[in-house]
């Protein structure tokens, strides 16, 4: 298995993960990206930007994640806690694993990419949100080591349901 950044021919497979998490998040009763967001502009946008990453194993895309250099809009203001630390960091988005490959550790393998990609970058810190209602993910970010830190509203364009949990992960 490899870790490599997304092509533009990768798209199709992307949005084909894509489309599994939005159902797996669909019959959780989970209201996180069923919208259409994420959609193929973003993807598209994501694989231009060079922050589109796929794990790739004969070929085949199992499992993709967005890794952002960028400060994040919607972590600007925080509600109900704060974030650990105002230093530069790197913003973890988009993560999902083909229906196929779930609980073989891909999301993991794709955490402990990012940690590395974001140190490489001479940042410390990480960022990441997810739904409130997302247990699964929030139980992840719990093992990977990520510690919540309060609340943020995502911009009302990408999403209708605007709240999001915050956690943050010190690179040591």
């Amino acid at each position: 298995m490899q870790i490599r950044i997304a092509e533009k021919k990768d798209l199709p497979m992307i949005m084909d993960i894509i489309h599994q998490a939005q159902n797996a998040l669909k019959e959780l009763g989970i209201s996180q990206w069923q919208n259409g967001y994420p959609n193929e502009n973003t993807i598209r946008s994501d694989i231009e930007q060079a922050i589109s990453y796929v794990l790739v194993e004969n070929g085949q895309i199992l499992a993709t994640i967005s890794i952002s250099f960028q400060e994040e809009p919607s972590y600007q203001q925080i509600f109900n806690g704060s974030f650990r630390s105002n230093n530069p960091y790197g913003v973890i988005h988009r993560i999902a694993v083909s229906t196929s490959c779930k609980k073989q550790g891909l999301a993991t393998q794709l955490i402990s990419f990012a940690k590395k990609l974001i140190q490489n970058h001479g940042l410390n810190w990480i960022r990441i949100d997810t739904h409130e209602g997302n247990i699964p993910m929030q139980q992840f970010l719990k093992k990977q080591g990520f510690q919540y830190c309060g609340i943020i509203y995502l911009s009302e364009e990408q999403n209708a349901d605007t709240k999001r949990l915050a956690y943050d992960y010190q690179i040591l």
